[in-house]
């Protein structure tokens, strides 16, 4: 299934080269600002200078980064978003 057609109103992304490669993936491939008019790149902690993003439909009102994370398959330190991105919901934990 192609991102466009599963319509989530936030997209996580990693390994994103920069905010403005982030722009244009956006035009070109989900509908450009319109779609999803708030963006958030992270600088990342890959040496490699790779990111991590958040797309959203909703205001993005707060970014959290964690800076070591591992995955389950090597153990591997990733950079990790943790988002708060929606205005109209009071409280997020009591699922709005």
């Amino acid at each position: 299934m192609a991102i466009r057609e599963l319509e989530a109103d936030v997209l996580a992304l990693q390994e994103v080269e920069s905010v403005d490669t982030l722009k244009h993936f956006r035009a070109g491939a989900l509908g450009g600002r319109k779609a999803y008019p708030y963006v958030a790149g992270i600088d990342g902690n890959d040496p490699r200078l790779i990111d991590v993003a958040v797309l959203s439909k909703l205001p993005i009102t707060h970014v959290r980064f964690h800076s070591i994370c591992s995955t389950p398959r090597r153990g591997a330190r990733r950079s990790c978003p943790a988002t708060a991105s929606s205005s109209t919901c009071p409280s997020p934990r009591k699922g709005c």
